[in-house]
């Protein structure tokens, strides 16, 4: 059975530090106040963030 989960890909790699980490920033605080459909789902989203090339955020 499939969940309908599709996780998004971002890559902010290529961003000095400091504006990685506000993107990254400014990306979780929009996902949290994105509210979610009750009635078709699904209620959980995803978004793999790259930060370099050792570093990745799952928000």
């Amino acid at each position: 059975e499939q969940s309908g989960l599709r996780v998004q890909w971002q890559d902010y790699s290529a961003l000095p530090a400091e504006a990685r980490q506000q993107r990254i920033q400014a990306l979780a605080d929009s996902e949290a106040h994105q509210p979610f459909d009750l009635e078709t789902g699904p209620l959980l989203r995803a978004c793999l963030v790259r930060s370099s090339d050792l570093e990745h955020y799952f928000v």
